[in-house]
C-alpha cells in the first residue's frame, strides 16, 4: 500500500468486490475500458474477481485509488509488470 495526504493506493481485496461490481455494471464507465457491455449479476462478479483478478499466481495486480475524505474508492487500475 502507498499512502500520501491526498492519494492512497491499495491492493484490490475480495471486501471491493460489491464496488467493482457496481463499477462492472455501469455503462458510462464500462464504455471507455471494455469492449463487452454485459451485465453481469454479482455472482459472475465474485468468481471473476476471485478466479481472475485475484485469483491466479501470474495476475496483474489491480490497485484501488482512495482519495481520503471521500467514499467509496474512486477507481480500479492494473499495474503491468514486465521482466
Amino acid at each position: 500500500m502507498f499512502e500520501a495526504s491526498k492519494v492512497k493506493l491499495r491492493k484490490m481485496s475480495l471486501e471491493d468486490i460489491p464496488l467493482y461490481h457496481a463499477w462492472r455494471n455501469d455503462t458510462s464507465i464500462m464504455q471507455s475500458t471494455s469492449l463487452s457491455l454485459d451485465v453481469y449479476d454479482i455472482e459472475e462478479t465474485t468468481q471473476f474477481v476471485e478466479n481472475i483478478m485475484l485469483g491466479q499466481a501470474s495476475a496483474k495486480t489491480n490497485i484501488i485509488l482512495c482519495i481520503p475524505g471521500n467514499e467509496p474508492p474512486s477507481s480500479i487500475f492494473t499495474c503491468v509488470f514486465f521482466q
